[in-house]
């Protein structure tokens, strides 16, 4: 029954393997390249979005050059100092850290 079995097995891949184009048919080649047609923009719109883009970039560069670098890095040692403070308040236990926190505040650049 086993031989049985694989002949028929072998008989069947056999005739499966034989079916096909034949030789004398043509093969058609399909490409796998799409190509899309982008619209492009006419000159007067790309100069508006370009002077859009300076008004926005010159805004942004202002909104970032309004503090001086020194008063703010001041300020924000401020706030870190009047922070270690607090936690010196909150855990007395902490004064023995409070002037290495502070030496290094002020050692930041």
């Amino acid at each position: 029954m086993r031989t049985l079995f694989i002949c028929l097995l072998t008989a069947l891949m056999v005739s499966c393997g034989t079916k096909g184009q034949s030789p004398s048919e043509p093969v058609q080649v399909m490409p796998d390249t799409v190509y899309v047609e982008v619209p492009t923009l006419n000159e007067e719109r790309m100069k508006e979005l370009e002077a859009d883009v300076q008004f926005w970039k010159h805004q942004v560069d202002s909104l970032n050059t309004t503090i001086p670098y020194e008063d703010y890095m001041n300020a924000r040692r401020m706030e870190k100092v009047k922070y270690y403070i607090s936690i010196c308040e909150k855990k007395p236990s902490n004064k023995k850290f409070f002037y290495g926190w502070i030496k290094r505040t002020m050692s930041e650049k």
